[in-house]
C-alpha cells in the first residue's frame, strides 16, 4: 500500500485528518474584523476589479488566516475562490506580508485545495505549509510548499513542490468548511446587460466595441480582464490585432479587433448566438441560402488558396455586404458529412466581421497576397 494513500482515503471521504496540535513557536489566528477589511481592500486593489460575468457566476469570495511563519512576525494567508479564480485543479492562494496598514505579496500559488496547513518543519527559517493537490488529471495529494530564501513554490504539482509521502505534524490554518467574506461586496454585478450590449450594427460597432476607438479604451469598453486582452502583430503591414479571448466580456468564443495608426479599423466575432445582428436577428448558424435572402445586396467571395489551413478542407467563403460594411464567415456544420460539403449551400454562418462602408473587406484584417479573394456562386 502506498505511504500517500491515508491522504486520498481521508480527502474522498470529505477531508482531511492531519497529527499534532499547535508546534512549538507557531501561533495561528483568525483575523480580526479590522484585519479582514483591511485584507478585502488589499484584494480589491491587487485582483482588480470586478468581472461581471464571471462574478454572476461565482462571485470571488476570500478566506484567511494570520500565522507565524517565521517565529516573530505575523504573516496572512489568503485563500481566493470565485469562478475567475479557480480552475479544475483548484484555487488561488496568497501568502502575504503586513506593511504598513496594508500587504505585500511574498507568494501566489495557483491549483491549491484546502486544508491548508502550517508545518513543524521549516526551510530557510520559515515554516513549510502545505496545500492540497488535485484535479485536472492530478491525483489527489499533499503537497509541501518550502521556503527558498525569497518565496514558496508557485505551483504546488511540480518541483520544487514535494508530494508528503507520511504524515507530517502540523496545524490546520484554513480548513475545508470555513466562513469566506466577499472580495467585492454590495457590487451590482447581477443587473441585465444594457440595451444593445449584444448588438452587431453593420458598419459600427460588435456590442460595446466600435470602429474608430482607440486602442487604449478597448479593455474598459468591453470589461476584459487586462490579462484576457492579448495583442499581437498580424501578417498585414501596420495592423496589430487585439484579442479578447474566453474572458472577454460577455465570454464570447473570441473576438477580434483590427487596429491601425491606434485605432480599430475592423472587428471580428466568432460564434455567439447571444449576439444579434441589428434588423435581422441571431444570424450565427444561419444558412447561406437563408443569409442570403435576409441580406440580399451581398456577394460572395472565396479565400482562394486557403483550403490547406482548414479543418474543411475547402476554401474560405464570406458573404459580404460592403454597401452596410459587414462579413459572413461560412463553413459546414460540425459532423457535415461529404455529400453535404459537396455543396456550399449548405454552409452556415460562424464569423462576423465589421468595417467601414464601402471600404475593402480583409479576411483576418488583411488578404494574404498569395491568396486572392475573389468572387464566387453559391453552388
Amino acid at each position: 500500500m502506498r505511504k500517500s494513500y491515508w491522504a486520498t482515503l481521508a480527502i474522498l471521504a470529505g477531508g482531511l485528518t492531519f497529527v499534532g496540535g499547535n508546534c512549538a513557536g507557531q501561533t495561528v489566528r483568525e483575523p480580526t474584523p479590522k484585519q479582514t477589511e483591511s485584507l478585502r481592500t488589499f484584494l480589491q486593489k491587487y485582483l482588480g476589479e470586478p468581472y461581471p460575468p464571471f462574478e454572476r457566476e461565482g462571485p470571488t469570495k476570500f478566506s484567511s488566516a494570520f500565522v507565524d511563519l517565521k517565529d516573530g512576525t505575523e504573516e496572512a494567508i489568503a485563500y481566493i475562490t470565485g469562478r475567475g479564480w479557480c480552475g479544475t485543479g483548484g484555487c488561488n492562494m496568497l501568502i502575504l506580508a503586513a506593511q504598513g496598514t496594508s500587504y505585500s505579496v511574498i507568494t501566489s500559488t495557483t491549483i491549491t485545495r484546502l486544508p491548508i496547513r502550517v508545518l513543524a518543519t521549516k526551510s530557510n527559517g520559515w515554516r513549510d505549509i502545505s496545500v492540497v493537490v488535485g484535479g485536472g488529471g492530478i491525483p489527489i495529494h499533499e503537497a509541501r510548499l518550502s521556503f527558498n530564501g525569497t518565496e514558496y513554490p508557485s505551483n504546488p504539482s511540480v518541483a520544487p513542490a514535494l508530494p508528503l509521502s507520511e504524515q507530517v505534524p502540523g496545524k490546520t490554518v484554513i480548513p475545508v468548511a470555513i466562513r469566506d467574506e466577499p472580495v467585492y461586496p454590495g457590487e451590482a454585478l447581477l443587473k441585465a446587460l444594457p440595451e444593445g450590449a449584444e448588438t452587431i450594427v453593420p458598419g459600427q460597432s460588435v456590442g460595446s466595441l466600435r470602429l474608430g476607438m482607440r486602442k487604449d479604451e478597448l479593455a474598459l469598453s468591453w470589461q476584459a480582464r487586462p490579462d484576457s486582452v492579448i495583442p499581437h502583430e498580424d501578417s498585414c503591414k501596420d495592423t496589430e490585432v487585439v484579442w479578447f479571448d474566453n474572458e472577454s466580456r460577455w465570454q464570447v468564443p473570441a473576438v477580434r479587433a483590427y487596429v491601425t495608426d491606434d485605432l480599430v479599423y475592423e472587428i471580428t466575432l466568432e460564434w455567439d448566438k447571444r449576439f444579434k445582428v441589428q434588423g435581422i436577428g441571431i444570424v450565427f448558424g444561419m444558412k447561406l441560402s437563408d443569409l442570403q435572402a435576409a441580406m440580399p445586396d451581398g456577394t460572395l467571395l472565396q479565400l482562394k488558396g486557403s483550403a490547406s489551413q482548414r479543418p474543411s478542407q475547402a476554401d474560405e467563403l464570406f458573404w459580404v455586404v460592403s454597401g452596410k460594411g459587414i462579413a459572413f464567415g461560412l463553413d459546414y456544420p460540425r459532423g457535415s458529412t461529404l455529400q453535404h460539403r459537396s455543396s456550399r449551400s449548405h454552409r452556415i454562418v460562424q464569423s462576423i466581421t465589421v468595417y467601414r462602408p464601402h471600404e475593402q473587406f480583409r479576411p483576418r484584417g488583411c488578404a494574404n497576397p498569395d491568396q486572392p479573394l475573389v468572387r464566387t456562386e453559391s453552388q
